[in-house]
Formats: structure tokens, C-alpha cells, sequence
């Protein structure tokens, strides 16, 4: 179905005519008849997204329309996915929150990913303060410093931390504008259920669909060396 078209059709009193349009912050339809790039993002939409109804609109490509500001936007959403990953850990949430972020014990539980894995803080005295920039760092097979952007979003102590990836390090570069960067933004949130003395952890992730495989074969990993750092 050409989606465009169809969006297009609204003004010939079609299913999306403008007495049966929802209200959308944004205003998605005057951006059709002013933004090139629009006719190509609507032609370009999968199919599967699209449902050609009076609610289609409602529910699945203006929310789309509204988040994502440009086309590279819309690329880098599709190639993203979330995953999630779970571990139960026989110690207080006090403790396997400190242990999760604490300087020494964050390096030994992420060495899994990088044995030189480290993380750089602006916050004072170097922690994962709401707001702080943090960059997750390590050196890569050529010897180079290489790693991710980041700001620590959310941080409840025992409950729950949230970073929004930005960009990359690439040697003493951060590079947060461009192709590069927009590839790798996403989120990564930590949150700790208590059941007693027993804490269950779990990580939701934003994933470049390039690293999918290797997040699911490495972050289990991780969480186990987590788990025996606080159990041991």
C-alpha cells in the first residue's frame, strides 16, 4: 500500500478526511504538504506498520511521525531492538545496586564485555548522579580508547538507574552528531526487585541490531558475574 497516497487522499475526503482525523501534537499533516522528506519516510514505512483505517494514523504513524524528527531518525528506531535480560541474586538490593555501579566492582562485573571495561564521570567524586555525563569506556583490539556517550537520566539508589546513550568515544574524541552517533542511541535501564534478601535485576536495552547476537550471548554472562560478586 502506498501510505503516502493514502495520507494524501485525506484532502478528497478519504478515510483520513479532517473531520475524521485525530488530534496529534505536531500537526503531521500540515508537515505532508510542506516536507519533501516526508512523501519518501510515509513510502518507505513497512507495510505491517501501516493499517488503512481511520484509526492507522491514531495509532501507529503519527506517534512515529512525532518522535522522530528526520529520516535518519526513522532508520536508526528500525534498527534498534530491545532486549531484556533477568537475574535473581542472593543478596539485599542495597548491596547488588552499590556492587552494579560502584567504580571497582563495575569494572570487574562488565570485563565480560572488555577487560579494560571502565567508566568517566563528570558528576563530584565520579558517580552516577541524575544528570551526570558518564562514558563507558575501554580499549579496543588496535589499542585504541574507544566506548559510548552517555547521561545517567534516572538514578532511585536500590530501585532503578536509566542511561540515554548519546555518541561514541573514539580515541580522545566524543562524536555525538552525525550518522555515527545516531546509530547507537538508546537507553539502558537497571531496575532491582526486592523479595527479601533475594534482589532480581533486570536490564532493558536498546541494541544496534548489528550487536543483537552478541548482547545475547554476552550480557547473561555479565549478570552472572555480577551475581557471584554479590553472592561471594
Amino acid at each position: 500500500m502506498n501510505t503516502y497516497k493514502s495520507a494524501v487522499e485525506a484532502k478528497n475526503g478519504g478515510p483520513f478526511a479532517a473531520s475524521n482525523r485525530p488530534v496529534c501534537p505536531g500537526v503531521a499533516f500540515q508537515w505532508i504538504d510542506k516536507f519533501e522528506f516526508l512523501k519518501r519516510l510515509l513510502s518507505h514505512i513497512p507495510p505491517y506498520i501501516v493499517v488503512y483505517y481511520q484509526r492507522c494514523f491514531e495509532h501507529s504513524i503519527l506517534p512515529l511521525l512525532y518522535y522522530t524528527r528526520t529520516w535518519s531518525d526513522i532508520k536508526k528506531q528500525m534498527n534498534m531492538e530491545k532486549l531484556q535480560f533477568k537475574t535473581t541474586i542472593n543478596a539485599p538490593t542495597a548491596k547488588v545496586y552499590e556492587t552494579m555501579i560502584g567504580e571497582t566492582t563495575f569494572k570487574q562485573w562488565t570485563a565480560v564485555f572488555n577487560p579494560s571495561s571502565d567508566f568517566e564521570s563528570d558528576a563530584v567524586g565520579g558517580g552516577w548522579e541524575k544528570g551526570s555525563k558518564i562514558l563507558f569506556v575501554g580499549t579496543g583490539e588496535n589499542g585504541k580508547r574507544e566506548g559510548m556517550v552517555g547521561y545517567i537520566r534516572e538514578n532511585t539508589p536500590n530501585e532503578y538507574v536509566s542511561i540515554e546513550y548519546v555518541g561514541v568515544v573514539d580515541g580522545d574524541i566524543e562524536i555525538t552528531e552525525g550518522p555515527v552517533a545516531e546509530e547507537w542511541r538508546g537507553f539502558e535501564n537497571y531496575t532491582f526487585t526486592a523479595d527479601g534478601e533475594m534482589t532480581t535485576v533486570t536490564v532493558d536495552t536498546d541494541v544496534n541490531d548489528q550487536m543483537v547476537d552478541y548482547f545475547r550471548e554476552t550480557y547473561p554472562k555479565a549478570l552472572k558475574s555480577l551475581k557471584e560478586l554479590c553472592e561471594g
